[in-house]
């Protein structure tokens, strides 16, 4: 394989985690993975990770990342609360992982959660708009009257 003389070929494991239904981030689940986690796709942190691995999670504050020891860890808090967390584990990489790329990286991914997380409420209030429009206009009639909605519910 020839990669250059500026590439660089690393093995690599990484995943990604959003809160499931505890707000522990050991419940977290995860949304994709690669290398040793891509078998663990839907599964808690705690069912995957080491318990070391976790902590070091659990440590790294809110909007920021750490990178060491060949780990690069972001955690991701958007505004609705949901937080969210990325893990990328390469061996022998500590000597060559670029920390400023990283953090770049990681600064484009809180963007695109907290991206994610307001065109999800953006649509929640689209959909209560039109609801709400529909229910006035219906409410002059009793024979049509929250149509919209049994409509809906079929759908």
């Amino acid at each position: 394989m020839h990669l250059g003389r500026d590439g660089i070929l690393i093995q690599s494991s990484g995943l990604t985690a959003s809160q499931g239904s505890a707000d522990a981030p050991e419940n977290y689940l995860i949304l994709a993975g690669t290398g040793r986690f891509s078998d663990a796709i839907g599964q808690p942190l705690a069912e995957v990770l080491h318990p070391d691995e976790i902590e070091l999670l659990k440590s790294t504050p809110c909007g920021h990342a750490q990178v060491s020891g060949g780990q690069f860890v972001g955690r991701f808090c958007a505004s609705n609360g949901a937080e969210s967390f990325v893990l990328v584990q390469a061996e022998g990489a500590h000597e060559i992982m670029e920390v400023d790329l990283m953090r770049l990286f990681a600064t484009n991914i809180g963007v695109a959660f907290d991206n994610a997380h307001l065109h999800e409420e953006l649509e929640a209030t689209q959909s209560e708009l039109v609801h709400t429009l529909s229910e006035v206009v219906e409410a002059r009639s009793n024979e049509t009257g929250r149509h919209v909605f049994r409509v809906g519910e079929l759908s």
